[in-house]
Order: C-alpha cells, then structure tokens, then sequence
C-alpha cells in the first residue's frame, strides 16, 4: 500500500456530492454534479440489466481517473503523449455480498493494465512517471487501501497503441482466453509492475 508523508488538509480540500433515487428492481438514478446515471443489476441479481451494477462503476471509474492522471503528469513534464488505454479486470465473491460466508464483499483481486503510446524512450523517466500517476490517482490509492496487495497495475509503453491491447495484456497475464483481438498491436518496449506499491 502506498504511503503519504503528509496529512489531509481541510483547507485544501474539496467535496464531492451525489444523491439517488431508487426505483425498485434494483435500479438507482444517481445525480452527479449536474449529471445523470442508471445503476443497475443483471436480472440474475433481481435488476433489469439497463445499465452497469455499481461495481462496474466502480471499476469504470478507475479507468477514467487514471487517464486523467495520466494526461496531467504527461502534461506537466512535456512527455510525449499519443494515446492511452486502460483495462481493469476485478474478481468478487458474491458470497459475501448475499451473506452466504463471512468474507470481504468487495473485489478480493484486482488488475489494471495501461498501455500508453509515446515517443520517449529514457525508462527511468517513464518508470518515474508510472509511479508519479500511481501515487497521485485517487482512484488506485482507494482501491488500494480496500484490497490491499492483491491490486496490480501493469504498465506497457509502446509506440503507438490499438484496439484491445490492454485488454489482450491483461489476459495474456493471468492465462485468459482473448475475446477481442488486438490487430497489429507493437511490442511494448518497457514494461512496468505496481511502480509504487
């Protein structure tokens, strides 16, 4: 888990607000800063399969935090940036979201995966750069904090990226079958594993 030398100011901060509105079936509306989505639940789960579960957005905002992170660092140190995937794989045991056993509710293991284009080749910048982002994403640290070292973030810089790369990485990985093919995907000149766990 990563460590902090400094503590939370208030001054400093900033809040975030949402509400929901339940509509039975296991469907929520939630609002959120001016915007609106459906949570929802397959119908297995007593949903009606409309929209994503809410671990789903928990997972969907983990790739859209890190990209922004991504972005900012990239931008603060004029790195090279010509795209960005990102892939996340997180396995739950129902059983303890139904109350069948005693054991955690939330994702037991969890894998993001990032394939970032660019031009720079100096790896000990890129590997800085990896940890940087690691460091300052909130969504890593908070799913850190919950699942603790079972969360692995992999880093592949390549020269340019395609459909389905990181999700191909990701399996390739953990010894999953691809469902998606990544045409024409580069070899990956560095490789990087949990830059600042």
């Amino acid at each position: 888990m990563t460590t902090f030398a400094d503590a939370p100011s208030v001054e400093s901060s900033v809040s975030h607000r949402t509400s929901g509105v339940w509509h039975g079936s296991a469907q929520t509306t939630v609002t959120a800063g001016g915007y609106s989505f459906l949570v929802d639940e397959p119908t297995e789960m007593g949903g009606k399969n409309e929209g994503p579960n809410p671990m789903e957005y928990i997972i969907g905002a983990l790739n859209g935090c890190v990209s922004v992170v991504i972005e900012a660092q990239a931008g603060a140190r004029d790195l090279p940036l010509d795209g960005v995937h990102t892939y996340v794989y997180a396995a739950q045991d129902l059983r303890g979201l139904e109350g069948k056993a005693d054991v955690q509710p939330h994702f037991h293991t969890l894998q993001l995966n990032i394939v970032v284009a660019t031009s720079e080749r100096d790896e000990q910048k890129l590997t800085q750069f990896a940890r940087d982002v690691e460091h300052t994403c909130p969504a890593i640290n908070l799913i850190r904090s919950a699942a603790g070292s079972e969360v692995t973030v992999q880093w592949q810089f390549a020269e340019k990226v395609v459909e389905f790369d990181a999700e191909n990485a990701l399996n390739n990985a953990l010894g999953f079958e691809n469902r998606n093919q990544a045409v024409d995907a580069p070899t990956p000149f560095l490789t990087v594993t949990n830059a600042d766990a």
